[in-house]
């Protein structure tokens, strides 16, 4: 497991953005964000051979807004009308969820089978190893043992308190102004810094990862994810 002293890795090295498929720096709390990101890269419009009608169309539906959705229009209304913060919190999170759903399914319905099978596949290089945090389908897929989830829910676990606090400070510093008391340039060497952080410890959970599975599992699984597809990845809120 992760060393606790990378809770204070600091530094002044500038972090290279990641050339590959996985994203390690990671702010995505919706699937639709996630996969609109991906289909943004050139090198994955490319790889998906997408006609200039559908990126028009993708776009589109990029933009929608819960207010733009007639379905959602009134659990919207709702939300606002909460003055409970619980169930202000809850309404909400029900709403992102079904509005996710909506752009998912408005996503899919642009493409083609062919198209929605390897933005899956992209998908799954993306995120690495962790899509078994919320994809049953693909630990369904790997044929994984009542005991080996457990194990990964584990390390999940076990990762959580650490990298949840760096992805905090991290997203504060990069949308915060900056203070009297710092620069510009010092603002970005904190984001850096953070950044080069969080990308150690993902890595490191991911390996941690990889060893609940089997060798016939971590074939199994790069027979899942496809032809790798190289993507440059910069220091952004993705």
């Amino acid at each position: 497991m992760v060393c606790l002293a990378l809770f204070v890795l600091i530094g002044s090295v500038p972090v290279k953005a990641e050339e590959g498929a996985r994203l390690y720096v990671d702010f995505s709390t919706l699937q639709s964000k996630k996969l609109f990101g991906i289909i943004a890269k050139s090198k994955v419009e490319s790889e998906l051979r997408l006609t200039r009608k559908q990126v028009a169309d993708i776009a589109a539906c990029e933009q929608l807004q819960p207010k733009n959705i007639p379905t959602l229009t009134n659990l919207l209304v709702q939300s606002r009308s909460l003055t409970n913060a619980n169930e202000r919190r809850t309404s909400s999170t029900r709403l992102w969820n079904q509005f996710d759903q909506y752009q998912l399914q408005s996503l899919f319905a642009i493409l083609s089978a062919s198209q929605s099978n390897r933005l899956q596949q992209l998908e799954w290089q993306v995120d690495g190893i962790k899509s078994l945090e919320h994809d049953q389908a693909l630990a369904a897929d790997l044929g994984l043992s009542e005991e080996q989830r457990k194990e990964i829910r584990d390390v999940f676990a076990y990762y959580e308190p650490i990298l949840h606090p760096l992805y905090q400070r991290l997203g504060r510093q990069m949308i915060a102004g900056v203070s009297a008391d710092e620069t510009a340039q010092g603002r970005q060497e904190q984001v850096r810094s953070l950044t080069e952080a969080v990308t150690i410890i993902e890595k490191e959970k991911d390996r941690d990862l990889y060893r609940t599975l089997n060798l016939d599992q971590r074939e199994l699984g790069k027979r899942l994810l496809g032809k790798p597809v190289s993507i440059h990845w910069d220091v952004e809120i993705f």
